[in-house]
């Protein structure tokens, strides 16, 4: 998995015309730039995909609307932010990239295709995954404020990652996969990255559903049967090994077809009241 974090104008002033305002200042100047040239406006909106897709080589068929946007008087502090915003980023991305790699690799066992992740000022608060990107390298746009811990804001890149890898798989069964991607980012790499456990990391309405898959989470890493009342007691997620069968198959697999796996298997998994995880 190689990433590129990149800081492009066309990029950066679309989410700035098209995402919620980051100042009363600039929402009253795109408000006159919308009253004045509207139709340059609309048409702009559509040219999002193509940016995207090859934001470096990317000429628009009218300057007009990204010209003003530059004549505004805080943009080269915002361009300015925002390149102080990539130095930080890459910061904790070639800190924790090396170790991160390698147990990535571990817990998934499937490749991820090379990455852009086209930086934009973090007050835009956004993170896309839209983009159709090239075929051959995947485009994510991110602007959040950076987590004062670099090792969240680690996870935090290479969970939106692995999102991004994973989008359009399964939709019908999205919360099992969102469910898996967090206890394979945010919970079991975080744990490995810390040395502690990250187990109660994630979004509140997965913690239910995270439990419940928890039992073959471990299996699929390979915990032996002998181990799991200590990765319990680490991890603070009690269930009854007697109500499991070892599926030591899932050993094996890589996690999309883990993932497949929860979902062939839900009426199974899903019934927690039987299987007395807590």
């Amino acid at each position: 998995m190689n990433v590129k974090f990149i800081v492009n104008e066309y990029t950066l002033v679309w989410y700035l015309l098209f995402q919620q305002s980051i100042s009363v200042k600039l929402n009253k100047y795109k408000q006159k730039l919308w009253n004045n040239f509207q139709k340059e406006y609309i048409h702009l909106e559509k040219e999002k995909q193509l940016i995207l897709k090859d934001p470096k080589n990317y000429i628009p068929d009218n300057d007009t609307i990204y010209d003003l946007i530059k004549d505004f008087d805080d943009y080269e502090d915002i361009l300015k932010d925002t390149d102080k915003y990539k130095v930080n980023v890459l910061k904790v991305w070639d800190t924790y990239k090396t170790k991160v790699k390698k147990e990535l690799s571990n817990i998934l066992r499937f490749e991820i295709k090379d990455y852009n992740i086209l930086l934009v000022n973090p007050k835009l608060n956004v993170i896309d995954l839209s983009s159709k990107g090239d075929g051959k390298t995947n485009t994510i746009v991110y602007g959040k404020k950076m987590k004062t811990n670099p090792v969240e804001a680690m996870m935090e890149l290479v969970y939106i990652i692995l999102r991004k890898e994973l989008k359009g798989f399964n939709e019908e069964n999205r919360e099992i996969v969102e469910a898996v991607v967090e206890l394979a980012i945010l919970n079991e790499l975080g744990t490995r990255i810390t040395g502690k456990s990250c187990y109660l990391i994630g979004r509140s309405e997965y913690q239910l559903l995270k439990r419940q898959i928890y039992p073959y989470f471990l299996m699929y890493l390979g915990v032996d049967r002998d181990d799991l009342v200590s990765y319990m007691r680490r991890d603070g997620i009690i269930f009854d090994q007697s109500s499991y069968t070892n599926e030591v198959k899932l050993r094996k697999i890589n996690l999309k077809e883990f993932i497949n796996f929860c979902i062939n298997n839900k009426k199974i998994i899903l019934r927690l009241d039987k299987l007395g995880v807590r």
